[in-house]
């Protein structure tokens, strides 16, 4: 096909499955000129000139309350292609309904992408056509940088280097051992950087407060971290030892307490070979009307053309604003159909947060050591999704 017709919308991903499906050489985006259109039109042609340069994108302004202009509209545009399609998936609603009933008149075919459905059809001439949507891997980034986002940092690379591996690999097979450290390094808040002013990869961890089983545990987690290559340490005095750590991106994560829950579960995740893709600890910037949408997820991946939001919280103290920051940030990035995962290492305080988490349709999944269980735990939130 050489041109395809698409309603400007917030969240275009209906346009990038119709044009990883169809391969248009043109894409023109109708808007109404509207300061909120004019805004999504310029994330959106930035996002196809960047990742998809060979796509010609265009400008379409149209009226989309006058059926007469809009009719006219669509006829100047069928002078100049001859093979057309119209998705209207998403969009603005009147204009929706009257490129509908225009359609016909000038034998243009309409795609349809449900996101909830995971299908695609093109109606044409009373006919209704599946459309093979298999092959067409969504991104992380797709969703992000189709709604006007940008992606700027991301923890991926950390998880999956040997170091942090090894590391997580102790902590897995050494649960309980790991939570009893765990538990001291987050409570005592024993370990300072060297010196706040300076970027350098020394940190200061104190015993002083620690008993003498929890200096054991200390000490052992301290070897682990020299023998996972991840830090050296030496004791400097009765109380103190120094942390040096080899890279500075192995001390943010090692200072950062939650980051190993986040870790496990991109882990588990990654085992799961049937999700398009995965992504650890994404940050991203944000446009203007998308504030209430949170600058850093977790985990997100993406299953059958799905987005997958998961927040990890290490604790009991989480609660029902915690279940609806994960939902505005799905909706805000992934539109309705996407999945909502929570992942935990104990039930909430408050018995009426997983309760409200059924209700609100946040799949809350506890974490208690065994990996096998909580990947099957994690795969069973998918097979829900399948039709």
């Amino acid at each position: 096909m050489t041109a395809l017709l698409c309603l400007i919308n917030h969240r275009n991903i209906s346009t990038l499955v119709a044009a990883k499906a169809l391969s248009p050489e043109r894409i023109y985006l109708l808007h109404s000129g509207s300061e909120e259109d004019l805004e999504d039109l310029e994330n959106v042609t930035m996002f196809f000139n960047n990742l998809y340069p060979e796509i010609e994108v265009i400008s379409s302004q149209m009226d989309f309350y006058d059926c007469k202009k809009l009719r006219q509209s669509v006829q100047e545009l069928m002078q100049k292609e001859s093979d057309v399609i119209l998705d209207l998936s998403n969009g603005h609603p009147v204009a929706a309904m009257l490129l509908r009933e225009i359609a016909p008149e000038f034998e243009i075919p309409i795609f349809v992408f449900s996101e909830r459905d995971e299908r695609a059809v093109i109606i044409d001439q009373g006919e209704c056509i599946s459309i093979e949507i298999e092959d067409v891997d969504l991104q992380v980034e797709d969703f992000v940088e189709s709604g006007g986002g940008s992606v700027y940092a991301q923890s991926t690379e950390i998880f999956e280097s040997l170091p942090i591996k090894h590391l997580l690999k102790w902590q897995i097979s050494h649960h309980d051992l790991w939570m009893r450290t765990n538990r001291i390094l987050k409570t005592k808040s024993i370990m300072r950087t060297l010196d706040q002013h300076l970027k350098n990869n020394l940190v200061v961890l104190s015993t002083h407060r620690l008993n003498k089983k929890e200096h054991g545990l200390v000490l052992e987690y301290l070897v682990q971290l020299h023998t996972c290559r991840i830090a050296k340490f030496k004791k400097t005095s009765k109380y103190e030892y120094l942390l040096s750590f080899h890279k500075e991106t192995y001390k943010q994560y090692i200072m950062g307490y939650g980051f190993w829950l986040e870790a496990v579960t991109f882990y588990g995740m990654k085992k799961l070979a049937f999700l398009d893709d995965v992504k650890g600890g994404v940050s991203f910037f944000w446009d203007d009307r998308q504030q209430r949408v949170n600058n850093e997820i977790d985990v997100l991946a993406v299953y059958r053309e799905k987005l997958v939001l998961i927040s990890c919280k290490d604790s009991s103290k989480y609660a029902e604003k915690d279940l609806n920051e994960l939902i505005v940030s799905a909706e805000g990035l992934g539109g309705d159909s996407a999945i909502r995962i929570m992942v935990v290492t104990q039930w909430p305080d408050k018995s009426s947060v997983r309760a409200r988490a059924s209700e609100l349709d946040v799949h809350l999944i506890r974490y208690e050591g065994n990996l096998e269980r909580f990947v099957q735990e994690l795969e069973s939130v998918f097979k829900k999704e399948r039709p």
